[in-house]
């Protein structure tokens, strides 16, 4: 590891530098020890002796990764494990295009600067924390001793169960660590919004982080803003009739259930079952008394197509009520279009904001807008903040996002003062002086806060008065890999550092900046296709930011590179081949729903390495595609759902075609084959049926299912080979076979529930709700045989999905469940029956006396019978 530039000894005062950390670590909080060198150590811990007589060893390998944009964009990139359902489109704000060559089209960035589709396919490990045993180098960091508990006062809701608890505690504690570890990257004013937006999940966090002097002031500010109560209301709206009143009542109570931040992705998952009509209870929830209720509701939004609207959100923002309420509503308004009138109207709230947190995310939000109207007020902050080093980031991102230089040019001119400031006082803005030093495996430049500010600002003159030629050059450099660590880029010093590998297209270009930086690039001239290029090739860089930058590319280009991703190696991630694949869609190729279905096809569930991995997600991602253009791939999806059959039922249904199969199978054990010929057969063999019957066999990936498809190949070869004369020959066979089986079905670990994981249900659900949409005859026969079957662990979804398909013969299977011991189920199925029969015996199924859903269910028997 490099010596780090700030280190005491480095200078004539170092002595005295060194006793002063010291005694700010002695007496500041976390101990750390410095790094040791030479003879000015031993001066270095004598001077000290006195003051600190025991200073714990700094440990090298503490650090938590930057993402790519400012703090206040970070929630926005909360990984989810399930996309929602029913799907929801981002809304875009399409500018006119730039000139591009001839042949070639050229498309405006959209509105948002978060690859947002793809978020649910990133680590479920949303904290990035490189030091996966943090809580030992960073005591406090143990969620164990933080003193919260779940339905402890402040902690998360009591029905929030524990795992999902320390999800969320580590949500809240990311944002503390990255300031603590990386102050030159994160500016505070900027962490402290994304804390507040967080509400009750940084809550945790927060309390513990009081015992770190360096970070104390956020978790304060944040403790302060974010009301710790979580008590639900006592009293429910009444609704105009008893199906609204229990409506009312389920919607709240989901909302309360656990976080929107929550990675899991179970937030609000049952509204979403229902579908878009449960939009309006939540909508109501936005403006209601209870504070935890409407903090949530407005988080919720954005789940039902057409209630986002940007109006309704901005009246949030100016309602002056709760500060987690607005900072939601303030991240939503980014993408929601708004009328000039209103934007108008939200700057001048901002202009007399005083919070230095929702100033942070006010402009962010107004440079994501993108309306020139906006240029005036962002000049104006800007040049109000211009000494602060918190805030001038955000302004300065805001101008370059504008792309609006304003009355006179003046946007273009502050913009260029700031960057000549930047030149030539490379450390105006830096943080280090006041933090002394900073933690992390991985330092920042000396000068991080100045070197980001100055990349702002240069990204934002030549995007309002153009690039000079030397300029052009400069900017382009940045995205030129270098293979020297020790390389400081000596011609860009005061701009550029060590923000990433030497090897990575965009190493020299701060994580705060790369965002508006791949947006310039879209939008200048020269060689800046072959750039993006590049970097969407860049295997080092971030998948979201190769993502990004493949879909900034030019229209051509930009569907060759997307078409040759799709069937490259497994060492493309599977962001990749995603973000390759919504690419063509957006782009509306002819081909899109082939290359679709070809890549669900080819989706690997074992070992391959030639084949994508197998990823719940993506799959949904990619249905999602097929659904919007009415592909659905009926066959896989019929499969998929009747894998949820017991393994006796459904095995039986492949041994048609498998014979001669295992007849040369059996052939070959008694050949005598060497034992990796036969290995090798019998696993090609259990690939050959996952092809042709789809994740039938995907499931024998389970224990259980691994015992019964043992079982049940083996009954098929004894069975095939008892016509044969020649007892050696079976007995041979007989044997190897059971090993081939057996070897090759523990060759395809790990199983699809372990892939799946939490998300299981939520993966299956949607699966199960998908199914009427393709039409195909085999569906409800098969809901209904898994509703007959038993206690269904998905009852609810095949409830509304039969509902949907309104097949009368389909409600006896669905009348057992009005009885079930689960209120929401019951309500599923008392849906499906009115939809199914046309008649409507409401009670109260939820929360109702089961006497009524008796004489209810009475009434759906007899229509059911007749």
């Amino acid at each position: 590891m490099p010596w780090p530039a700030e280190a005491p000894w480095r200078s004539n005062k170092g002595l005295e530098q060194a006793a002063m950390i010291v005694f700010n670590k002695r007496f500041g909080g976390w101990t750390r020890q410095c790094y040791i060198h030479g003879i000015y150590c031993l001066l270095t811990i004598a001077a000290a002796a006195a003051l600190a007589p025991a200073v714990a060893p700094r440990l090298f390998d503490l650090d938590v990764n930057i993402p790519a944009g400012p703090p206040t964009d970070w929630a926005r990139g909360t990984p989810v494990l399930t996309p929602v359902y029913p799907p929801v489109r981002t809304p875009t704000r399409a500018a006119k295009p730039a000139s591009a060559p001839s042949g070639e089209t050229r498309v405006e960035p959209r509105a948002t600067t978060q690859v947002t589709d793809l978020r649910s396919l990133r680590s479920v490990n949303l904290e990035e924390i490189v030091t996966v045993d943090v809580t030992s180098h960073i005591p406090w960091t143990d969620p164990g001793k933080s003193g919260y508990t779940p339905g402890s006062p402040g902690g998360a809701a009591r029905a929030i169960p524990i795992a999902e608890w320390e999800n969320l505690y580590w949500v809240g504690l990311v944002p503390v660590l990255r300031v603590l570890l990386h102050p030159e990257q994160v500016p505070r004013a900027e962490a402290a919004a994304h804390m507040i937006e967080l509400g009750d999940a940084a809550l945790p966090a927060a309390r513990a982080g009081l015992s770190e002097a360096t970070v104390k002031d956020i978790c304060n500010e944040v403790l302060n803003i974010v009301d710790a109560s979580r008590i639900p209301p006592s009293v429910y709206p009444e609704g105009s009739t008893p199906e609204e009143k229990m409506l009312f009542r389920f919607t709240g109570e989901e909302l309360l259930r656990t976080s929107p931040y929550n990675p899991a992705g179970n937030f609000c998952r049952k509204l979403e079952m229902l579908g878009p009509e449960m939009g309006p209870f939540v909508d109501y929830y936005t403006s209601f008394s209870c504070i935890p209720l409407r903090r949530n509701a407005v988080s919720a939004l954005a789940l039902f197509n057409g209630r986002m609207t940007g109006e309704r959100l901005l009246q949030i923002v100016l309602s002056g009520g709760d500060a987690v309420t607005r900072m939601r509503a303030l991240s939503l308004l980014a993408n929601a279009p708004l009328s000039q009138d209103r934007v108008l109207q939200f700057c001048a709230y901002l202009e007399n904001e005083k919070s230095p947190p929702f100033v942070a995310r006010g402009v962010q939000t107004l440079g994501e807008l993108r309306d020139p109207a906006a240029t005036p007020l962002i000049i104006k902050l800007t040049k109000k903040y211009l000494q602060d080093e918190d805030l001038l980031p955000c302004c300065v991102a805001a101008l370059a996002r504008i792309g609006s230089p304003g009355p006179a040019g003046e946007g273009s001119a502050l913009a260029e003062r700031i960057l000549n400031m930047a030149r030539t006082s490379p450390n105006r803005w830096s943080v280090r002086p006041k933090w002394i030093e900073q933690g992390g495996d991985a330092p920042d430049p000396h000068n991080g806060r100045s070197q980001i500010i100055g990349q702002l600002a240069a990204v934002a003159v030549a995007r309002l008065a153009g690039a000079s030629p030397e300029l052009q050059k400069e900017l382009f450099d940045w995205a030129s890999p270098r293979s020297d660590m020790n390389n400081s880029a000596a011609p860009n010093a005061p701009l550029t550092g060590r923000w990433g590998a030497r090897s990575s297209r965009l190493g020299e270009v701060a994580p705060y900046v790369q965002y508006e930086y791949l947006e310039w690039l879209a939008r200048s001239s020269g060689d800046s296709a072959a750039v993006l290029e590049s970097i969407a090739n860049d295997s080092i860089d971030s998948p979201l930011m190769r993502a990004y930058a493949l879909r900034l590319l030019p229209g051509s280009k930009r569907d060759a590179l997307a078409r040759k991703l799709l069937i490259s190696g497994a060492a493309v991630p599977i962001e990749m081949r995603v973000a390759a694949l919504q690419a063509l869609d957006a782009d509306d190729v002819t081909d899109i729903g082939q290359l679709a279905d070809d890549f669900l096809y080819n989706m690997d569930f074992g070992r391959s390495s030639t084949r994508p991995p197998y990823n719940p997600s993506a799959v949904l991602l990619v249905l999602k595609i097929l659904d919007s253009r009415n592909a659905l791939p009926r066959g896989a999806l019929f499969h998929f759902v009747q894998s949820l059959m017991p393994p006796k039922a459904v095995l039986p249904i492949v041994k048609e075609g498998i014979e001669n199969s295992i007849i040369k199978l059996a052939d070959l054990a008694a050949s005598g084959a060497e034992e990796h010929v036969w290995r090798d057969a019998a696993v090609e063999f259990i690939n050959d049926l996952r092809d042709k019957h789809g994740s039938i066999f995907e499931r024998a990936l389970g224990v259980e299912w691994r015992k019964a498809a043992l079982q049940f190949l083996t009954s098929s070869l004894n069975s095939i080979i008892s016509k044969k004369r020649d007892s050696n020959y079976k007995k041979t066979a007989k044997e190897a076979m059971v090993r081939y089986f057996s070897i090759a079905l523990d060759v395809r670990q790990p199983t699809m529930d372990a892939m799946l994981g939490s998300a299981q249900a939520s993966f299956v659900d949607t699966m199960i709700l998908y199914l009427p949409k393709t039409k195909d005859s085999r569906s409800a026969p098969l809901l209904a045989e898994l509703l007959a079957a038993g206690d269904f662990a998905h009852a609810p979804a095949a409830c509304i999905a039969l509902g949907r398909m309104r097949q009368k013969t389909s409600a006896k299977a669905v009348l057992p469940y009005l009885y079930h011991e689960d209120g929401f189920t019951r309500y599923c199925a008392y849906r499906a029956l009115k939809q199914i029969t046309g008649r409507e015996y409401f009670a109260d199924w939820i929360y109702g006396k089961s006497l009524d859903w008796a004489q209810a269910g009475a009434k759906y028997k007899e229509c059911a019978e007749n």
